[in-house]
């Protein structure tokens, strides 16, 4: 597959996931609507916890651009600058759209908080993000993510060669020949 073709397939993936994922959350919310104070502390509790629209949204247009930027200049070398600059107003203009103007991080989370937690819960959660534990723990878990995260995937490339010695080994014991 040549460059641009991956590059059709990653930009077809984004929109089939961005409207899968909202398809599927409004499939899933069975439960009617949300109580209007119950939605204040869910949206209360996704900007404690950085996810909401507008936060998210700039995660999303960081990570689509600087994919979409990469992958454009491994495929045209000699791309024009302004290419890119339409890259990002484009990002930045469906990103803004489903995220700032339509609320797609609410939408998709609120249904669920409100499967979960009780109005009771969300506050307690709010008051406990407030507290001195609660704000460290907002600031460290995602460190503690991330590095958790690069580490098994560290962990997981150094299996990989080992877990295929072994199985070539086991192939070779009991006489199994793969095709080459």
């Amino acid at each position: 597959m040549n460059r641009m073709s991956r590059l059709s397939s990653f930009a077809m993936l984004l929109v089939f996931w961005l409207n899968g994922a909202l398809a599927q959350e409004v499939a899933d919310d069975n439960s009617g609507e949300i109580d209007e104070q119950k939605l204040k502390q869910i949206e209360t509790l996704l900007k404690q916890s950085g996810q909401s629209n507008e936060a998210t949204a700039q995660q999303f247009i960081d990570l689509f651009l600087g994919q979409m930027t990469v992958m454009l200049q491994q495929a045209n070398p000699n791309l024009d600058p302004r290419a890119i600059e339409l890259v990002e107003e484009e990002i930045v203009d469906v990103i803004g759209e489903k995220f700032l103007t339509e609320g797609a991080m609410l939408t998709i989370a609120a249904p669920l908080y409100d499967q979960y937690f009780s109005l009771s819960e969300l506050e307690q959660m709010i008051a406990f993000n407030e507290s001195e534990l609660g704000q460290k723990i907002l600031k460290v878990m995602p460190l503690i993510t991330a590095e958790s995260m690069q580490a098994g995937a560290e962990l997981g490339r150094s299996l990989g060669p080992e877990i295929a010695r072994r199985i070539e080994d086991r192939f070779k014991e009991e006489g199994i020949e793969l095709l080459n």
